[in-house]
């Protein structure tokens, strides 16, 4: 996700840094005169064009193309294009004594991109065209993508779907164009990645857990014999073996949930939540379980502390966790051994944050800067909104409570979803999927989707980046028919805001077919993830 926003923020500099020399030009108030009929102009024009490709990472030795229009008063014959690209973050690198800025590295001279990538594996880049009348000397340039990643070589960048297939656990790779961020050849499916990088490691046991460190490094997987493992994307190498290999002091597996936020794993294994600090040096084992709550809920919060904007006194708690047994909130702040607390809730609060009778269901970061609690009280399910990240603690932190009464079959789901962009979880049950959005007002769930006989919903994953134009509209469902023992992929396109199905993001380059496509061939599938390459 950081990746992506980058990706914009990034865009969004260039864009401002051309803005002002334009305003700069315009307000050059000489006495000048201009022949601007007769002057050549040269403009490249990408209206109609597919541009998919360029937004998509790009693995060294695919082939990108990418047919651009190019409008001139002047002669054709005299244009030439070109298509160079800069190092992103664009630093200063030292030359002799002195400290200068890269030179372009240009990768393809024409009007029609037809390129093999051959760019270093790891590393992001800004993308440029450039239209030049060598007769007139006029130029055209354009930015073609802000942050082009391209994935280290061994990764294979998509949709992780891990389960049992044939008796066997094995990993299946789903490359999403809707996505963009996890590839752009939309539909192909890499099948039994596991088996084909471990021929010699067969695992036969269900997994219990599995999820990615959101910047491509790696993923964890906890499999129900007590196979634990960490592993890198490049050739899925096995760089931690063994639960005791992931611990200090290694305590009875009972893996829960994970989250990756703020520079740390969070790890909730029996109740006990441990911290491995992923960017200190270090030799990344997880110390000691955080201390002062005896059982904390497996859901975990992704924002909970701002560096852009940043309110002067926030909380700055690096991660929040439900309380199961004292049934609170409680912050957990940087390099800390214990929870923390909150202060007293006001009186005029929607309800206090420091008593929420109830079993957590689901927790998530929402909408940005809140986050939403589904807790069950004697068959009772209420939706709980709060608001910890970057504001100050002055006894309001609870926004809302809802009634989840009208949703069926949520007390006993096992699989939900949600993104940071918008207001919409989805959650599945049997064979339905529903969706709510807390701020619509609503009082009853949509059905996203309703399977045949025999279908259940066993995994879901929405897309947990930002990132213009895909912004948490995409999600993947894995389901299972036990009868007919086949699983497939379902990928569906949302609004995050409604929940309800959104068939196109506005652009008219973008045009995607109705909802959802369905990937089949799957076994059965408990978790999945992304995997963004860089």
């Amino acid at each position: 996700m950081i990746n992506v926003m980058k990706k914009i923020f990034r865009g969004l500099i260039s864009l401002s840094v051309v803005a002002s020399l334009f305003v700069a030009c315009n307000e050059d108030k000489g006495n000048y005169e201009y022949d601007y009929e007769s002057v050549t102009k040269v403009k490249i024009d990408t209206t109609g064009v597919d541009r998919t490709a360029l937004w998509a990472a790009w693995n060294v030795g695919d082939t990108i193309r990418f047919y651009p229009n190019i409008i001139t008063t002047g002669d054709s014959a005299n244009i030439k294009c070109s298509y160079f690209v800069y190092p992103t973050p664009y630093n200063t690198v030292q030359d002799g004594n002195a400290q200068v800025y890269p030179p372009a590295d240009t990768i393809y001279v024409g009007q029609h991109l037809d390129y093999i990538v051959d760019l270093t594996p790891g590393a992001t880049y800004a993308l440029y065209m450039v239209a030049e009348d060598t007769v007139a000397g006029v130029k055209d340039y354009m930015m073609l993508d802000s942050w082009l990643s391209i994935p280290e070589e061994g990764v294979t960048a998509g949709i992780y779907c891990v389960g049992l297939k044939d008796g066997k656990l094995d990993i299946d790779v789903i490359e999403s164009m809707r996505a963009l961020i996890h590839g752009w050849a939309n539909g192909v499916v890499y099948r039994d990645m596991w088996s084909q990088w471990h021929p010699d490691k067969v695992l036969t046991s269900p997994v219990v857990y599995a999820n990615a460190e959101l910047d491509g490094d790696y993923f964890y997987m906890f499999l129900e014999d007590g196979t634990a493992m960490r592993v890198n994307y490049s050739n899925m190498a096995i760089m931690d073996e063994g639960w005791e290999n992931l611990f200090y002091d290694a305590p009875a597996f009972a893996p829960q949930g994970m989250e990756f936020t703020n520079g740390c794993d969070f790890l909730v294994n029996d109740g006990k939540m441990h911290v491995l600090y992923n960017k200190l040096a270090g030799d990344r084992m997880f110390p000691a379980p955080i201390t002062g709550t005896e059982t904390v809920s497996p859901w975990l919060q992704f924002k909970t502390l701002e560096s852009w904007g940043h309110v002067e006194g926030a909380i700055d708690a690096y991660q929040v966790v439900y309380d199961e047994v004292s049934q609170k909130l409680r912050p957990y702040f940087s390099k800390a051994t214990s929870y923390a607390g909150f202060a007293p809730s006001a009186a005029d609060v929607a309800f206090d944050v420091n008593n929420m009778p109830g079993h957590c269901l689901y927790a998530a970061s929402i909408s940005n800067n809140e986050s939403l609690y589904i807790i069950e009280n004697n068959g009772s399910v209420d939706l709980y909104v709060v608001c910890f990240n970057n504001v100050i603690d002055d006894g309001k932190l609870a926004r809302k409570k809802v009634s989840l009464a009208n949703c069926p079959g949520i007390a006993s789901a096992k699989v939900f979803t949600s993104t940071i962009v918008g207001n919409a979880f989805y959650y599945g049950t049997g064979n339905k999927l529903y969706s709510f959005a807390y701020a619509t007002g609503a009082t009853e769930p949509y059905l996203l989707w309703e399977g045949e006989a025999g279908d259940e919903i066993r995994a879901a994953r929405m897309l947990s980046t930002g990132g213009f134009p895909t912004e948490g509209r995409v999600m993947w469902v894995g389901v299972w028919n036990e009868a007919k023992q086949e699983g497939k992929v379902l990928e569906f396109e949302v609004d995050p805001e409604l929940g309800t199905p959104d068939n196109e993001f506005g652009m008219d380059w973008f045009q995607i077919e109705e909802n959802p496509t369905i990937y089949e061939g799957f076994g059965k599938i408990d978790y999945i993830f992304e995997c963004t390459g860089y």
